[in-house]
């Protein structure tokens, strides 16, 4: 698309998109991997969104473990939203 003037803002528009999905997505597997971890304590979101963001911040210093868990919690964030349909924005046929 950026070969022509007219496409560089499509895809400018496009970039931005995928890193709003992508975060989109890693907030919501870590709020799950916070649920998981804090349910009992409390139902909160977004404290189990700060429990699952304290846990890959620890877990993402260890050398090449870190490295593995923010590729997992990438890949999980964005199999997330293709599985519910882009959390339920693209209606099913």
């Amino acid at each position: 698309l950026c070969v022509t003037v007219i496409g560089i803002p499509f895809a400018l528009i496009g970039a931005a998109s995928v890193m709003v999905i992508a975060t989109i997505g890693v907030c919501a597997a870590l709020t799950v991997v916070g649920a998981a971890v804090a349910r009992h304590k409390t139902t909160n979101p977004y404290a189990h969104l700060a429990v699952g963001c304290g846990l890959l911040l620890v877990g993402g210093a260890i050398p090449y473990v870190g490295t593995m868990a923010v590729l997992a919690v990438g890949l999980a964030g964005i199999g997330s939203l293709v599985a519910t349909r882009g959390a339920g924005l693209i209606k099913s046929r």
